[in-house]
């Protein structure tokens, strides 16, 4: 029989129960917004935080430091290498490029027009996915990218792309690009936002979206578009795989890939023909290489919007859709959802308070996303897994 003092011992020499991991707020990141999140590698990444003086992008070593030397007002999404070595970020005036952790900026790329989805890959390489003016191409829309960390850049053209969004490059020769449009009319106006109007519901993107709409009546119309493009040879040619048809009221957002052939894109819009207001938001999910698409996830009217959609691997993921709180016009809430199979199902995995979440971004185990405060708080913080 064991004494006290050899149960003791026995005791402590046993594993230590595992604690699940968590979200959790990091409030040393706190700004007026954050528009864009890069997680680098394990203890590296950037936020595209700005205050009411302009853009401070923040860098994240282990702590979060505000920088003060960007020559912008607005950042719409911000990337970087591992380590930090190299950072990008996207504005209405085209990208930016920092070698020195914030310290100075310079125009890159040749290009201007809104940009809002920056994505860095392969160690050494950016894609950048929107609407641009180059000398080179004019206008158009698609891909401008870098692969020697920034100090050349080529422009991608998607022939018959109304509106490039984001996109997401599984390999050097494989991308994919989320296309999407709203309703316009004689009454529309062009505006640009940077947070959903969630009492009124007809403002749906936690982003800043540009384009024309009109909400002159406040109902739901067609008008909607929701494509996304492939490439499989390094954007010489790009083939339209998603389609949405005519009565359809959606559009994309982000995608993102766990390999060549297995993608997520969450999209969102109204229910057509109301007349009320009444959003809606769906995921679809490729597993051949966008030859097929199935509807994942369908949000119903439980929320107003869903921006982001990260694979952190070819099996784990997660998306962050974001409503009010349930019985509340004043608390926001965003729902992390968890996929363990490539994207297939998804369930809820943890609910934060007093945040709209928009960007979401994953390397090397580490995960963050960025929350809007709508709630208690008024300023963007930034939420943590592990």
């Amino acid at each position: 029989m064991l004494s006290s003092a050899q149960l003791v011992t026995a005791l402590a020499l046993l594993p230590a129960a595992a604690v699940a991991a968590e979200w959790t707020i990091d409030d040393s990141c706190s700004d007026l917004i954050s528009y864009g999140l890069g997680v680098a590698d394990a203890t590296h990444a950037v936020a595209g935080t700005s205050s009411s003086a302009g853009a401070e992008p923040a860098f994240y070593n282990g702590s979060w430091t505000f920088t003060h030397g960007s020559p912008s007002g607005a950042i719409m999404d911000i990337a970087s290498l591992p380590n930090n070595e190299v950072a990008v970020y996207s504005t209405f005036g085209g990208p930016y490029l920092s070698s020195d952790q914030g310290e100075s900026w310079t125009h890159v790329a040749g290009a201007v027009n809104p940009a809002q989805s920056v994505q860095a890959f392969n160690g050494d390489s950016f894609g950048i996915t929107g609407e641009f003016s180059t000398q080179e191409l004019r206008y158009f829309g698609g891909v401008i990218m870098s692969t020697d960390k920034g100090a050349t850049w080529n422009s991608y053209e998607i022939d018959g792309a109304q509106y490039a969004r984001y996109g997401d490059f599984p390999s050097a020769t494989t991308w994919y690009v989320t296309e999407g449009g709203w309703p316009t009319g004689a009454g529309a106006e062009a505006f640009a936002h940077a947070a959903p109007n969630l009492e009124e519901g007809y403002e749906l993107s936690a982003n800043i979206r540009v384009g024309k709409q009109d909400n002159s009546n406040k109902k739901a119309s067609t008008g909607y578009t929701a494509n996304i493009w492939k490439t499989s040879d390094g954007g010489k040619t790009f083939e339209k795989v998603f389609s949405s048809a005519a009565t359809d009221s959606f559009y994309f957002n982000a995608i993102s890939c766990g390999s060549e052939t297995s993608c997520v894109a969450v999209a969102e819009g109204e229910v057509p023909d109301t007349k009320i207001i009444i959003p809606q938001s769906f995921a679809y999910h490729t597993e051949n290489g966008g030859k097929t698409w199935k509807k994942v996830f369908d949000g119903g009217d439980a929320y107003k919007s869903l921006m982001g959609v990260k694979m952190v691997n070819e099996l784990e993921g997660w998306m962050v859709p974001s409503g009010m709180k349930e019985n509340s016009t004043t608390v926001a809430v965003t729902d992390f959802m968890y996929t363990s199979n490539g994207g297939a199902t998804w369930e809820l995995n943890q609910t934060l308070e007093d945040c709209i979440s928009s960007y979401i971004d994953a390397a090397d185990g580490l995960v963050m996303a960025t929350c809007i405060g709508f709630g208690p708080s008024s300023e963007t913080r930034i939420a943590v897994y592990g």
